[in-house]
Formats: C-alpha cells, structure tokens, sequence
C-alpha cells in the first residue's frame, strides 16, 4: 500500500515483483506518466513566475537554500498576499496549468497554489540530486489559456531537460502496466498537486498491455 510517491512505488512494485505482492492499493500516485508529474510542477513555477515575476526565486534549475529555510516565515505571506491582490492573475494561472480547485470553497485557490509552489521549493534540488540533472522540459511546450497566450509564450522562461534525468525516469520511474497481480488505485477527482489523469493514462497502459482485468479504479469525486 503507498499514497502519493508511494502510491507510483507501489505500482511499480506490483508490476516487477508479482512473486512478492499479491496484489497493491495505490492511492493518489504518480502512477500515469511520472516525466508528465515532473513537467506538471514545473510549468507551474515558471507560468507563476510570468505572472507574478520577482516573487518567489528559484527555477526548475534549482532552489535557493534561503528560499527552502524561509518557505512558511516569509514566502507564504508573501505569495498569498499577492495571489489574493491580484485575482485575475490568479485565474489566469490556474487556467493555463490546469490546477484544480474547489469550485465551492474560494480558500481552495490558495490551497493549490501554496501546494503547488511547495512541491517546486522543496522537491526541485533532490529531484535534480536523485535523477542526475534536470528532469523538467518546456522548450516546446505551448501554453494555453491566458489572456494574452502570445505574449506568455514569448516571455515565459524554457528550460531544457538533461538526457541522464529522462534516461533516470525512463528506467526506474514510469509504469508499463503490465500487471500478473491485482492493483487497486483510488485518486481525488480534483487533486491539485498529483492529478486523476494519471488514472486515465494508466487505464490506458493495461488495457494496452493486456492486463485491465487485474486492475481496478476508485474515483473519489471531490477536492
């Protein structure tokens, strides 16, 4: 059993291990297209960035350790003063990276938003130590969804990844599901920081691979 990262180490597992696990519960994992997670978080950071520049530093490059240490004293009052000032911003930075949000609770606007921010402030410098380089890539990527999508795309900083974190991801991040032991997987259907279309995607891979019969999923249909 494993949730979120554990959630993708505990399909992983049931896939290669069939002789250890007789069967997984996977909740709310990464499960999907781990380089797409990775991608997920960072078009956030740089779509906040254009939107609001000079507020939190960093890049998908690397975090500050000033930044890491000053994340709940400084940087949150900050972020979530300008979030709150500038509501169209806002909108326009939800809409463009498709981050879910409670349509009946307003507080959830900030809630993705810190959570979202949180993952690139404290995952960014060990996913670069862990997988050897830069995972995330958006030189080609098109942003859509702002008011002026010509102009966040002119300005909105590209980042390329190092071939050694897609070689790293490729071999010992992403599932092939392939499965020879049941696996069960329960998401959010609005999960802001590990989306449900990693369920969609991973349907897709057993039912590609032959092995939908052996895989089951609960969709929990809410925030």
């Amino acid at each position: 059993v494993g949730a979120s990262e554990g959630g993708l180490v505990t399909a992983l597992a049931v896939e290669q291990f069939s002789d250890v696990f007789s069967g997984g519960l996977a909740l709310c994992g990464p499960i999907g297209d781990f380089r797409r997670q990775v991608n997920y978080w960072g078009d956030f950071k740089v779509v906040f960035d254009y939107f609001f520049p000079n507020i939190l530093p960093g890049s998908p490059s690397g975090i500050p350790e000033d930044v890491i240490k000053k994340w709940d004293s400084y940087y949150v009052p900050v972020i979530s003063n300008a979030v709150l000032s500038n509501p169209n911003a806002t909108e326009q930075l939800l809409k463009v990276t498709g981050a879910p949000v409670d349509p009946g609770d307003s507080d959830s606007i900030l809630e993705t938003t810190l959570g979202m921010l949180w993952y690139n402030v404290f995952a960014t410098n060990d996913a670069i130590k862990e997988l050897g380089g830069r995972p995330f890539d958006n030189k080609r990527r098109i942003y859509l969804g702002s008011d002026n999508d010509f102009r966040l795309n002119f300005l909105v900083k590209r980042f390329s990844a190092d071939p050694k974190a897609l070689a790293e991801i490729a071999a010992n991040y992403q599932t092939t599901g392939y499965l020879q032991s049941p696996l069960v997987t329960i998401h959010n259907s609005a999960d802001p920081i590990v989306p449900y279309w990693h369920e969609t995607l991973y349907r897709w891979e057993v039912f590609t691979s032959g092995s939908s019969f052996l895989h089951s999923n609960i969709p929990i249909f809410r925030y």
